[in-house]
């Protein structure tokens, strides 16, 4: 059985998983995200300063969640 023998309302059903799935992917990084931005948080609590390799990762967090293309994009 090919995509060619699926009906269309199946084709839609595909479709539908595949994006719910990617949504799920993507909260998950973002969820990951959000929780490196939480420690860091703790970080600033208790040293008062970033090193440039907390900062840096840090901002790959920040940077992963204001990403233009997605829909948890941050203005």
């Amino acid at each position: 059985m090919g995509l060619k023998d699926l009906t269309p309302k199946e084709l839609l059903d595909i479709k539908d998983r595949d994006e719910k799935e990617q949504r799920k992917q993507q909260d998950k990084k973002i969820f990951e995200n959000v929780k490196v931005l939480i420690e860091a948080c703790y970080i600033a609590q208790r040293h008062g300063a970033y090193t440039l390799e907390e900062a840096r990762h840090i901002m790959d967090a920040i940077d992963i969640l204001t990403l233009k293309d997605t829909s948890y994009s941050v203005k």
